[in-house]
């Protein structure tokens, strides 16, 4: 592109040179030979004061003058015998100024009834113009110089900013979408940059989140999935009288794999405005959820006293966080778990607890935590679903161990 703009330039530019240049030439040549004929005749007034004051001719390097009389007879001075053209109208009493055969005649009448005649070549206006073009196509060259100049600078300022939306885009298909393209200072160049910067942006968003959607799918999964294998090897080498048991806890654990997927999907993907969860029934729903492993483990979900109260997020991030709640207090913890729910203040407090003790001082909700630590991965994905309603969650008690989800009570 930088050798197209450099080529597109300098035609141009020598094209317009050309447009002026060539009318120039022919009116500095016109000009000239009018001015040459305009001195010429100052000069031959001069003489002819000189002349009828002193009856003499001066005499001149560039021009020759002659006086000839009434009959057109040369009577001194330097000029044709014979009277030419513009000698024989001034005989008539009028002034004449002709340009024959390479020579300027200029004829003047006298008041005695002769003519002063004065003549001179036409190569001095030939000479002047000629200095009058070479100092026009200096101008011309110095035009030229000019052009080519800018246009290096232009192309090379234009290139630049071309050369770093190439770049930028060549890592962006890399799949760097962090690259930002820089401004430039020109309008239309930063248009289309801020216009790439932002698709940048927004398709490194919408791959994080492919990413995020991934990595949490993974980690809700793996219980359910790791129940129905545990159900078919148990049923494989203890087979129970009832073969339609363990096809109806792989069925629980199937639904709850669809509907744990499908709540992910709509949580990282659906940008609506929050709607409003029913949070008594969330908790009720959860709970039929997990009785069944509750009842495998040989431990028990309890529900404490519950009243309605309409929470202003969506029922997916409620129902998200009680699942991973709920399978880390029968996971990690100990004892009956117990779900308890509670108003303060614009506030809606549920409360999820085991009969343990959460060990150690560290971070429950830290990103990046060792996996298989006290009260398993999930918690990080609870506090992010949360956090994206307005809401959050919190260890509220290390013993009994008591996590505690505050959701903003609707209007």
């Amino acid at each position: 592109m930088r050798r197209r703009l450099l080529v597109v330039l300098l035609a141009l530019t020598v094209a317009s040179v050309a447009v002026f240049f060539v009318p120039a030439v022919v009116s500095l040549r016109a000009v000239a030979l009018q001015t040459q004929e305009v001195d010429l005749q100052i000069e031959a007034f001069e003489a002819l004061r000189v002349y009828e004051r002193d009856g003499r001719i001066a005499t001149s390097d560039h021009h020759s003058l002659a006086v000839y009389d009434v009959a057109g007879t040369l009577l001194t001075g330097d000029g044709p015998t014979e009277p030419d053209e513009a000698t024989i109208r001034a005989l008539g009493g009028r002034a004449a100024i002709l340009d024959r055969d390479g020579t300027v005649v200029v004829a003047l009448p006298l008041a005695s009834g002769g003519v002063l005649r004065a003549a001179e070549p036409d190569s001095r206006s030939a000479d002047r113009a000629a200095r009058a073009v070479l100092e026009l196509s200096l101008v011309a060259v110095a035009v030229l110089v000019a052009a080519v100049l800018a246009a290096v600078v232009l192309s090379r300022r234009l290139n630049r900013p071309l050369t770093a939306l190439a770049a930028s885009a060549a890592v962006l298909g890399g799949g760097d979408f962090r690259s930002r393209v820089p401004a430039s200072g020109l309008v239309e160049l930063d248009q289309v940059a801020d216009a790439l910067n932002a698709s940048a942006r927004r398709v490194g968003e919408l791959v994080e989140r492919e990413r995020q959607l991934t990595a949490d799918m993974a980690h809700q999964l793996r219980t359910p999935l790791a129940g129905i294998r545990i159900a078919v090897e148990t049923e494989l080498e203890h087979p129970r009288d009832d073969r339609n048991e363990v096809l109806r806890e792989i069925l629980a654990a199937l639904d709850r794999v669809d509907y744990a997927s499908t709540n992910l999907i709509a949580l990282h993907r659906d940008h609506a405005d929050h709607q409003r969860a029913d949070v008594e029934s969330c908790i009720h729903t959860a709970v039929r959820r997990w009785n069944h492993d509750a009842r495998r483990m040989g431990r028990t979900v309890e529900v404490g006293e519950m009243w309605p109260a309409v929470a202003s997020v969506r029922v997916g991030a409620v129902d998200a966080a009680l699942d991973v709640l709920i399978e880390n207090a029968l996971v990690h913890g100990c004892g009956v778990v117990s779900v308890r729910m509670r108003t303060a203040d614009d506030v809606i407090v549920v409360k999820v607890a085991d009969e343990g003790e959460f060990p150690g001082d560290h971070d429950p909700f830290a990103v990046g935590r060792p996996a298989g630590g006290p009260h398993g991965i999930g918690l990080p994905l609870v506090r992010s679903l949360l956090s994206a309603e307005h809401a959050g969650v919190r260890l509220a008690i290390r013993r009994p161990t008591t996590f505690a989800i505050d959701l903003p009570l609707a209007d």
